[in-house]
C-alpha cells in the first residue's frame, strides 16, 4: 500500500468517525427528550375543616413543552396562567376560581405544584379533562383526600378523559390494570431503562444467565420502588437522573472490558451483581412515575404491585425481542455477534456519557 492510499484510507476513517460521533450527538439528545418524558399530572381535592385546597401538580419541563417554551423562560406567573388555562373543572356544577392561586416550584424535582382554597366546601366535582388533553399518552390522577387521607383515587387518561365525582365508585380491577399499563409506558418511555436493559442482553449468555441478570435487576428496583413509595427512601432527582446515565455508562463500559477477553459471547458472572447494585438506582426512576400519587392505604399496595407488574411486561417484552436474535448470532454467528455487541456497548457507554453531562 503506497503512502498514497494510506491518505486516502485515513482520511476516510476520520470521515466515519466524525459522522459516526455527530449520529451518537444526535441519537442521545433526541432520546435525552424522551428519557423521562413524564406524561403523568395530578390534581388533588384535599377537604379540610371549612374549606377545600385544589392542587395541581406536574412536571414543570412539561408543562413548558406543552407551552412551546423553554423550561429556564417559565417563571411564577406564566405556570399560573398556563395551570389556570388548561385546569377545566367544575365545583358544584360552576367553573372554579383562580384569582387568589399560588404556585411552588420545586426545580430540583422538576415539579411544580399550583394551589388554591374553595369556600365553602363543593358538594360535587367534575374533572371535565386531563392537564394535557392534546396528548394521547397524557394521564392525570384525581385524588380526593379527606381526614388527612387519599380516600379515592382515580386515573384519567385517553380510554377514560372526564368524571363526573357523583356517580364514582374505586374500582379495584380497574385501578389495577391502569397502573399495569402506567408501568408498561413508564418502561417504553424512558430510553435509558431500555438503554440499561439492552446492556445486560447484549453480550449473550445462555438461559441461567439471563434469569440472573433479570432476577438480579428486578429485586433490586423493586425495593428502591416500594422504600420510595411509601416514603421510607426519598432520594431527589438531580442525584438520581445522573446516576442512572452513568450506571448506562458503566455496563456498556463492563461489555467492551469483557468482550475485549473472550472472543466468542459468554455469560458475564460479573453482571447480576451490576444489575442488581444499578437496580437500586433505577427504581428510584421508577419511583418518579408515582411521585404525584397520593395513595390511600387501601389501594397503594394494589396500586405498587400492578405498577411494577407492569415495568415486568415492558421489560419481559425487550427481553423476548431479543434475547432470541443475541443467543441465535451467537451460536451461529459468533464473529458478527461480537462486532455487534462491541458496536452497541460503545454507543450504549457513549450515550450515557452525553446524558450524565447533560443532567449535570
Amino acid at each position: 500500500m503506497d503512502h498514497a492510499e494510506q491518505t486516502n484510507n485515513a482520511v476516510c476513517t476520520r470521515r466515519f468517525l466524525i459522522r459516526i460521533s455527530l449520529f451518537v450527538l444526535v441519537v442521545s439528545v433526541a432520546l435525552q427528550a424522551v428519557a423521562h418524558d413524564s406524561s403523568l399530572s395530578a390534581i388533588r381535592f384535599i377537604y379540610r375543616d371549612k374549606d377545600t385546597v385544589v392542587s395541581v401538580s406536574t412536571h414543570i419541563s412539561r408543562l413548558a413543552q406543552s407551552q412551546g417554551c423553554a423550561v429556564s423562560l417559565m417563571s411564577s406567573s406564566s405556570i399560573k396562567e398556563a395551570v389556570d388555562h388548561r385546569l377545566l373543572m367544575r365545583l358544584d356544577g360552576k367553573s372554579i376560581e383562580t384569582q387568589n392561586a399560588s404556585v411552588s416550584i420545586d426545580k430540583a424535582n422538576d415539579l411544580v405544584t399550583w394551589q388554591t382554597v374553595v369556600a365553602p366546601q363543593p358538594k360535587s366535582l367534575d374533572v371535565l379533562a386531563r392537564l394535557y388533553p392534546e396528548d394521547k399518552l397524557s394521564q392525570t390522577v384525581v385524588t380526593v383526600v379527606k381526614d388527612g387521607q387519599a380516600s379515592e383515587e382515580y386515573l384519567l387518561n385517553a380510554g377514560n378523559p372526564r368524571i363526573e365525582h357523583e356517580q364514582l365508585k374505586p374500582d379495584m380491577l380497574a385501578i389495577s390494570l391502569q397502573f399495569i399499563k402506567q408501568g408498561i409506558t413508564h418502561i417504553f418511555s424512558g430510553a435509558d431503562h431500555v438503554l440499561f436493559v439492552i446492556g445486560l442482553l447484549i453480550t449473550g449468555g445462555g438461559i441461567r444467565s439471563l434469569i440472573a441478570v433479570i432476577t438480579a435487576f428486578t429485586i433490586a428496583h423493586s425495593i428502591t420502588l416500594g422504600l420510595s413509595a411509601v416514603q421510607i427512601l426519598s432520594i431527589p432527582a438531580w442525584f438520581v437522573e445522573p446516576a442512572i446515565a452513568l450506571s448506562i455508562v458503566a455496563i456498556g463500559l463492563e461489555n467492551l472490558r469483557a468482550l475485549r477477553k473472550t472472543s466468542p459471547l459468554s455469560a458475564n458472572r460479573r453482571l447480576p451483581y451490576l444489575a442488581f447494585s444499578f437496580g437500586l438506582i433505577h427504581g428510584c426512576g421508577f419511583a418518579s412515575a408515582l411521585s404525584l400519587v397520593a395513595l390511600n392505604a387501601q389501594q397503594l399496595l394494589l396500586s405498587l404491585f400492578s405498577f411494577n407488574v407492569g415495568v415486568e411486561i415492558g421489560q419481559g417484552a425487550i427481553v423476548l425481542c431479543l434475547f432470541p436474535i443475541i443467543s441465535y448470532l451467537g451460536r451461529n454467528k459468533p464473529v458478527l455477534a461480537r462486532k455487534i455487541a462491541l458496536v452497541v456497548s460503545f454507543l450504549i457507554a457513549t450515550i450515557g456519557a452525553i446524558w450524565f453531562v447533560q443532567r449535570l
